[in-house]
């Protein structure tokens, strides 16, 4: 943070920020340490937009409410089109969508999520989060073969979590045969990744399926493995 608040007085530090933004998705502490050193007035006046847009991100990784910088991200989006800033406004376009989103302005969040996705870019990498923010919304309005579709990614771990949210979908849909083969799946590619909390998420939605079949010696094999390993900061644990 103090690296790119202090190169902030040179006149174009996109890779710094491209750096920061990455790195604010990576630890939440790290968002929560730049929400609490940054100060945007303090980037010259060609940076500033790039702060507001960093603020924007840490305070929706902290939890914070995204609301009330609706206007924010509008300028933001009008500056990275002048400026022609394809990543950026990529992100900015991103965030549009979960203002939107947490305002439950669904048919507008959706516009914003599609604009971003369809732009190019090899350094943020966030297609994966504008998939999965566009089958939730799906989801939620019960769309479910849309919120199928939506659900795609290249990543392991993404598409774990895009395996589990499909075989939701099936699962709510009353689909459990082919909710477990997803989550089957979705099981090799978490323990190819060797991430515990990855792997004893799918194993928890496993066992959701295994009771809706009543299949109560499968489901209790896998339930030793998640209750040891609870992570207090996962919210379906």
């Amino acid at each position: 943070v103090m690296c790119v608040m202090s190169c902030s007085k040179r006149t174009d530090n996109r890779s710094l920020f491209y750096a920061m933004a990455k790195d604010l998705h990576k630890d939440q502490n790290i968002a929560s340490n730049f929400l609490d050193t940054i100060n945007v007035s303090s980037f010259n006046k060609e940076e500033q937009m790039y702060g507001e847009l960093l603020k924007i991100q840490a305070t929706d990784l902290t939890d914070h409410d995204i609301k009330p910088y609706e206007k924010n991200i509008s300028r933001i989006i009008n500056y990275m089109q002048n400026k022609k800033d394809y990543t950026f406004l990529k992100l900015a376009l991103y965030y549009a969508g979960r203002i939107k989103s947490e305002k439950d302005e669904a048919m507008k969040a959706v516009n914003f999520y599609t604009k971003a996705a369809s732009i190019k870019d090899t350094i943020l990498n966030i297609n994966n989060k504008c998939y999965s923010q566009l089958g939730n919304i799906y989801y939620d309005q019960y769309l479910y073969d849309y919120a199928i579709e939506a659900f795609i990614a290249k990543d392991d771990i993404a598409m774990v979590k895009i395996l589990k949210d499909k075989a939701l979908v099936h699962l709510d849909k009353g689909e459990t045969t082919l909710a477990l083969k997803l989550l089957k799946k979705a099981l090799k590619m978490a323990e190819h990744t060797k991430d515990i909390r990855c792997i004893n998420s799918v194993k928890s939605y496993c066992v959701i399926a295994y009771t809706d079949k009543r299949d109560w010696g499968n489901a209790q094999k896998l339930l030793p493995d998640i209750l040891h390993n609870i992570n207090k900061a996962d919210s379906s644990a």
